[in-house]
């Protein structure tokens, strides 16, 4: 059974914020391999809610390292399976900057918002 909206707390990774469809996760913070299993909580919630663009917000992330990279690859990855994609909203400028060195920027990698894949996320 999944988490409703009124289910999910806060919790020092990140708050889960309800959209018209499926949400955002507004990740907060520094992040790395000692973060990386509640995040990974957090988007399995996340992607449960359904939509087809999820939406992961790191505006307000103040350090990630690679395994926080890897964790956004692997989750879209499972999305594309489902012909879902997963967006990143307004990544701050260091978060921007691994995702670059990373090659993750789309077409490489994630659909960094706006990215006209998803119509439905807010993010065309």
């Amino acid at each position: 059974m999944s988490a409703s909206v009124t289910d999910i707390r806060p919790d020092p990774v990140g708050v889960l914020v309800p959209t018209v469809v499926g949400g955002v996760l507004a990740v907060v913070g520094e992040h790395d391999i000692s973060t990386v299993d509640a995040l990974t909580r957090d988007l399995s919630l996340l992607t449960e809610r359904g939509g087809r663009c999820p939406v992961v917000d790191l505006s307000r992330v103040t350090f990630m390292d690679a395994s926080i990279v890897s964790l956004l690859i692997r989750t879209n990855r499972d999305l594309l399976s489902e012909s879902r994609v997963l967006v990143v909203r307004a990544p701050s400028p260091s978060a921007r900057r691994l995702l670059e060195l990373c090659e993750q920027i789309s077409p490489l990698g994630l659909c960094i918002e706006p990215c006209g894949q998803c119509a439905d996320s807010g993010a065309a």
